[in-house]
């Protein structure tokens, strides 16, 4: 009895082994097929560069495209803004992300280990690239250096960050208190 205990523990584990590896596997496909384009099957070489733009703003720039995209690339763009504080360029992602001429795909998060050094980097497709430059290279910094003022946190009373009420519209409680509670 012990012995087919044993095997059927090994099958399960085997089992659980290769969902594992079909699930990395398919993530893996997924963020390979947001790196290229569908239109060509030609290999895309990255991009990565910092763009510095007349108002004195620098954008980083992350893409794998064609040599020459066209209006129907679905290539994803990834950028950041360097030259700005952290809590200033995350403002003004925010900003960008909510224009809807620019029809942005996305904010994703990326993490910093010094602290409050994260930053949020607007995602856009290829053809939207040079509409995404002139947004930011129009912005005036000035405009998002002052902290806006939103809903306060209901536990602490501090103003609610806006990439946590970007993320949670309908959140009451700033990340600390909301992890507070959930700890306890």
């Amino acid at each position: 009895m012990e012995e087919a205990d044993r095997l059927a523990r090994a099958a399960r584990l085997r089992e659980a082994a290769m969902a594992s590896v079909r699930e990395e596997n398919e993530r893996m496909a997924r963020e390979a097929a947001r790196n290229c384009c569908k239109q060509c099957p030609h290999p895309k070489p990255e991009r990565d560069e910092v763009v510095d733009l007349l108002n004195g703003v620098r954008l980083s720039v992350y893409v794998a495209h064609c040599q020459r995209p066209g209006p129907d690339c679905t290539a994803l763009v990834y950028s950041h803004l360097l030259s700005e504080p952290p809590a200033v360029a995350n403002r003004m992602v925010e900003h960008l992300a909510a224009v809807p001429e620019l029809a942005a795909a996305g904010v994703s998060w990326l993490a910093c280990l010094a602290p409050d050094a994260d930053r949020l980097i607007l995602t856009y497709r290829v053809p939207a690239s040079e509409r995404v430059a002139a947004a930011v290279g129009a912005m005036r910094v000035e405009e998002f250096e002052q902290e806006p003022v939103g809903p306060s946190c209901l536990r602490c009373g501090q103003p609610i960050p806006l990439h946590r009420l970007a993320n949670v519209p309908q959140a009451v409680r700033c990340w600390e208190c909301q992890t507070a509670i959930e700890r306890v």
